[in-house]
């Protein structure tokens, strides 16, 4: 439910069963079908003769939860996608609050899988983050839902990503002390627990790169790990190959690396 998965086998089979469950078919997806972020799975489809559907999209499960929502509303599934359904509504109650900001302080647009999604300062991405470690940490009472989510995430981190795939790594990394979360075009957020954080509260940590490549996302953001000190240095070492990028020619001869010109701002 809270995956960009790369759609492979065991992605699309747990998206299908939560649909299943809510005895609702896989034509009310409304995110219809999109190549995987995955290279291996795109060319497994392909030698497959498989044309992707909703069910194969990368958000399939945040669709799938959605229509499982509306239908426990009692709101019915049809027209979940849209903004004026009452599961929208609830959503949108649900940033404002993590968020910390007036429902009318954030934008809303159309996302690329139909579905609304919301544009807010950095500051506050990362506030949703930290209430998020929060709650796993116990400090609110009335978030155990929020905990659930974290640890869920935490724990299953391969339902989030995928083989190869930086959520899944980080999250594997730190052993279930935090939670990250890639966006489109270039954003990302982390949650940590107080375990791992060095301030020894929660941290939210939020982050986009202006032009959406997504190398230098998970760059930078290994490298924000390492100067805020989360977690030891041997787990953010497992994160090397995202963090200390060569660029090579077609000859295979290095001709740059990248570079962490950027200071951090705390909000």
């Amino acid at each position: 439910m809270c995956a960009s998965h790369s759609s492979e086998d065991a992605h699309v089979a747990l998206a299908r069963d939560l649909l299943r469950r809510a005895e609702v078919p896989e034509s009310a997806l409304s995110c219809g079908g999109d190549r995987a972020i995955s290279d291996d799975v795109n060319t497994a489809w392909i030698r497959a003769g498989l044309t992707p559907t909703g069910i194969h999209n990368n958000c399939s499960g945040k669709h799938a939860a959605m229509i499982v929502a509306a239908e426990v509303l009692g709101a019915g599934h049809k027209g979940y996608e849209l903004p004026s359904h009452p599961i929208q509504e609830r959503v949108r109650l649900c940033v404002s609050a993590t968020a910390g900001l007036p429902e009318g302080e954030i934008r809303w647009g159309i996302d690329g899988c139909n579905l609304p999604a919301p544009a807010l300062p950095l500051r506050n991405l990362a506030r949703m983050y930290a209430v998020f470690a929060l709650s796993s940490d116990g400090a609110f009472d009335a978030s155990k839902a929020m905990a659930r989510v974290f640890d869920a995430m935490a724990n299953n981190a391969y339902y989030v990503g995928g083989e190869g795939r930086f959520c899944t790594d980080l999250m594997n990394a730190f052993g279930g002390d935090l939670i990250g979360k890639v966006g489109a075009d270039g954003c990302y957020g982390i949650g940590v627990r107080a375990a791992a954080s060095p301030t020894g509260k929660p941290l939210g940590i939020a982050v986009k790169i202006e032009d959406g490549d997504r190398t230098a996302l998970y760059a930078a953001a290994s490298e924000i790990l390492e100067r805020l000190g989360v977690g030891t240095a041997e787990q953010r070492a497992k994160l090397g190959k995202y963090h200390h990028i060569d660029r090579l020619n077609s000859a295979g001869v290095k001709v740059g690396t990248l570079a962490f010109d950027f200071d951090l701002r705390d909000a």
